[in-house]
Formats: structure tokens, sequence, C-alpha cells
């Protein structure tokens, strides 16, 4: 830490862990989108329709994605603005482009409905509400005025990532529960085919056995009815008869 900032300089620390942070995660991000893209399997559309409703707050945790990414862009336009301040400058352009990512890596779960990357996204969002949260200690452990324009910016980044990991983390047990449903239905549909299956056996068993029972019917009729002198409905049979007595 002393390579990049001066000692007892608990600004240029936070804002030195800030940026370390966002870099981090940039790495991360595009490393796990990268796998998410070329191994990660892609759900039909029937899966999409049943799954449409299972996370929770998505409207709102547009909007405070929307604010979010505002507040860091003001961020970085006032860190600009002092750009001999090369730690804050970083940490300040680092931060939108780690939203940016954050948010489209979101956007490709929604897509494909998978939850488990969700608690990334939620510890991703909590470690930056500590980061605002270590800034603002340190703003006011100096002294700093509350009209100051940075502690404003450090209240509304520690609001909105505080509102996007708890949203976050209720979508990741949201979609580990549905995963649980669709488990436990499949196995209820299977069974249920499979029941299904067996009945309809039987059922074509017991018309078979109906059906052969009114024809040995039928046929005991005829035989009954039959005169002895008439002729025999089927005289080829009596000329098997026949020819097997005389083989004997």
């Amino acid at each position: 830490m002393e390579e990049v900032c001066a000692r007892g300089d608990s600004a240029c620390a936070v804002a030195a862990l800030t940026a370390a942070l966002h870099a981090l995660h940039l790495y991360c991000v595009v490393l796990a989108a990268t796998l998410h893209r070329c191994c990660a399997p892609s759900h039909p559309p029937r899966h999409r329709k049943t799954a449409s409703h299972t996370w929770r707050w998505q409207k709102l945790r547009g909007v405070t994605a929307l604010l979010l990414g505002a507040t860091w862009a003001c961020g970085t336009a006032a860190a600009a603005l002092r750009a001999q301040a090369r730690v804050r400058l970083a940490a300040a352009v680092l931060a939108p482009a780690g939203w940016s990512t954050a948010e489209c890596l979101h956007a490709a779960l929604w897509n494909r409905r998978q939850s488990a990357p969700l608690l990334y996204l939620f510890t991703y969002w909590l470690l930056s509400a500590a980061t605002s949260a270590a800034a603002l200690a340190q703003h006011f452990g100096v002294g700093a005025s509350v009209l100051h324009f940075e502690v404003y910016l450090h209240i509304f980044s520690l609001s909105f990532t505080t509102v996007l990991a708890v949203i976050d983390l209720l979508c990741f047990y949201d979609g580990n529960r549905n995963q649980e449903w669709e488990s436990e239905s499949k196995v209820d549909n299977e069974s249920d085919v499979l029941s299904r299956t067996r009945i309809w056996i039987r059922e074509r068993e017991r018309n078979q056995d109906i059906k052969m029972d009114r024809d040995r019917m039928r046929t005991g009729k005829r035989n009954r009815h039959r005169r002895p002198d008439s002729p025999d409905p089927n005289p080829k049979s009596k000329r098997d008869d026949i020819s097997i007595n005389q083989l004997t």
C-alpha cells in the first residue's frame, strides 16, 4: 500500500482498495463470462416460460442499478477534475467499468435462468458497499464537511449497492428453490406417466380378454344352432381331420 500511497494517507488507501476490488471484479467477470458463454448449456424455451416469475424485485433492481451507474459516473467525472490524485482517479474509472460488466453478467444469467453465479454478484455488491462505508468512515474521521460532494456519492453508493446485494441474494435462493421444485415436478411427472402407462396396458389387456370371450360365445352359439345335415362352415378343417385320420 505504501508503494502507491503516502504513509498515513487513509483516503488514498481506501481508494486503492476500491480500485483493486473493481479490477479484480473485471478479471473475474471476464473469465466467468467466457466460461459461461462456452460451457454453460442454454435452457429450452419451455423452461424459460416456467421460470419467468422466479426472480423477485427485478424492476426495483433495474432502477437501482441505473442509479448506481449514474452515481459512479458522477464520481468518475469528479475524480477527473482532480487528475493529480491518480489512485482516486483509477478507482473512479474502474467503478463504472465494474458496474457495466456486472450488469452484463446479470443479463446473461437472466436469459439463461442460472442463479448460482448470482452469489458472486452478491459478494461483489457487498464488498462495494463495504468500501463505500470505509470511505465514509474515513471522511468523517478526518472531519470532512457534510456538504462535501464525495460524501453524498459514497452515501448513495452504499445505499444502492446494499439494495442490489439483498436482491441478488434473494434471487439466488429463489433460483435454488425453483430448481428443487422443477426436480420434484419432473419426478412426479415421470411417476404419473408410468402409472398412466400401466393403466393403459391393463385396460388394453382387459379389452382383449373381453373380445376373446365374445368371440368364443359367438362361435359356441353358431355350433349350437347348426343342424347336423347342414354343410360345415369350415370344410377345410374337416378335410384336415380326415387326412390326419387316414395317416393314422
